[in-house]
């Protein structure tokens, strides 16, 4: 049996997958996702075989930097999969020295990505990590459970280190120079940094480590925040697929626009989608992005649910698709709410 369970973790992915005889974590969700929901969870297991943070974004970092400051729980972690900066220097041929852990506000630093990856790269002494993708191994298998490597490739991993290393020079450089960042910024300046965010921002996604979880025959499509056109061509290219049929699909950045494109779902099929997120950020998920899969002109006439981590009540100011019940019956649709904070899907030998 497997018991995927997608935490509330605010506008970030925190998803436990269970079986009888394998247990991963994917991401952590912000930092009060651990202490709020998160810990509860891992109590209860023995042992946490495979933690995966899939990029280091904060919506998906914070809440594993607290998982492994905690010195009850870190002991259950066997394995991690992190493309870490000291791991990226190692494939890119340099040299990183993997000591500092920088204070952190779990839920409120701004300096996303780079400072948080180094410090849970800090906290990682003496546990199993591992760099992940697609040119280094593309299938793994774990007991009950084979895991098929989508993304990252490495021209994406090349690109986040040369600007993950660059930074880390100059925030050192400015230390060591004692520069007062306390100064109030220019609003040109400020324009900079927000350009300098969303392009951080971006690269990161496209590190994502997403991946095809096989169970008992069964497909489930894990996305992160991973860019389409490079998981679309590895499901055509290195997994000889030419259409794909999941038993539940979580859909990539929360249900961003520009995610989920038609190219994808000419190659993917599912009848349940996943979206991660409380809405409240960026106002995901985008009513064209679900307009999109409902008229897939690929989709047979099955219905299609799509499944939230939070409660309707949630979203009320970040989207709303349709309230015609007429609609949705046309197009053989329904939205599924969490009746409490979280999503849980149950699968079993004959299917969901």
């Amino acid at each position: 049996m497997i018991n995927i369970k997608f935490l509330p973790a605010e506008n970030g992915d925190c998803i436990l997958i269970l079986t009888d005889n394998f247990n991963i974590l994917i991401d952590g969700g912000m930092g009060r996702t651990y202490h709020r929901r998160l810990r509860d969870e891992l109590e209860e297991l023995e042992q946490i075989d495979l933690v995966v943070l899939t990029h280091i974004d904060e919506d998906h970092i914070l809440g594993l930097i607290e998982l492994f400051k905690d010195k009850e729980i870190r002991p259950k972690v066997k394995k991690v999969w992190f493309n870490s900066l000291a791991k990226l220097s190692e494939l890119f041929g340099d040299k990183y020295d993997k000591t500092k852990e920088y204070l952190i506000d779990s839920d409120t630093d701004k300096n996303v990505s780079y400072k948080q990856g180094e410090s849970l790269e800090s906290l990682l002494d003496g546990i199993d990590y591992e760099l992940v993708y697609l040119e280094k191994q593309k299938v793994y298998t774990f007991k009950d459970l084979e895991l098929q490597i989508l993304s990252p490739n490495i021209r994406h991993l090349e690109n986040l280190y040369n600007h993950w290393s660059e930074d880390k020079e100059k925030r050192d450089k400015k230390e060591s120079k004692n520069i007062n960042n306390s100064m109030e910024l220019s609003e040109s300046i400020e324009a900079l940094y927000a350009k300098k965010f969303e392009n951080d921002t971006r690269r990161a996604n496209k590190s994502s480590i997403a991946f095809n979880l096989k169970y008992n025959q069964k497909n489930y499509l894990f996305l992160a925040d991973a860019n389409m056109s490079t998981v679309r061509e590895s499901l055509i290219n290195d997994h000889d697929t030419k259409y794909l049929y999941a038993e539940m699909v979580k859909i990539s950045h929360h249900g961003s626009r520009k995610n989920t494109n038609q190219k994808f779902l000419d190659v993917v099929s599912s009848h349940k989608f996943v979206i991660s997120t409380n809405g409240a950020f960026h106002h995901h998920p985008d009513k064209e992005l679900l307009s999109r899969i409902i008229k897939n002109p690929k989709r047979d006439d099955r219905e299609i649910e799509f499944l939230f981590n939070y409660e309707e009540d949630d979203y009320k100011d970040s989207f709303t698709f349709s309230d015609d019940e007429l609609a949705s019956e046309e197009y053989n649709f329904k939205l599924v709410f969490a009746e409490e904070d979280g999503v849980e899907i149950k699968g079993v030998e004959n299917g969901l």
